[in-house]
């Protein structure tokens, strides 16, 4: 059995104002044959989302993709003008802080 290694608890509120629990789970990578790693997510509030394996050739890329997954879906729960709010505060969770962008410098 794999070892969550993200939990994370939120508020969503959809746009016509439904409040739900939204909780988000990533395991640790697990090695299902050669060249075939996978990541278990959990995803309840947002689509109420339960994935068996996110896969990838190797844990790094599995373990990527299960976050961009995740980010995926809750930038679209925002997109349909929900919001994302800190479970225990209620102050606004920022979902831009989740991610990097590159400088102009370095893409030249």
């Amino acid at each position: 059995m794999a070892t969550t290694i993200i939990a994370l608890k939120l508020i969503g509120i959809a746009e016509d104002g439904t409040e739900s629990s939204i909780e988000i789970k990533i395991d640790a990578p697990v090695q299902k044959a050669a060249n075939e790693w996978a990541c278990r997510i959990v995803l309840k509030g947002v689509k109420g989302y339960l994935r068996p394996g996110i896969c990838g050739n190797d844990a790094f890329q599995a373990l990527c993709l299960a976050v961009d997954f995740i980010r995926f879906m809750l930038d679209d729960f925002l997109q349909k003008g929900g919001k994302l709010l800190e479970a225990d505060t209620r102050e606004e969770w920022p979902l831009e802080a989740y991610s990097m962008k590159v400088p102009a410098l370095l893409k030249a």
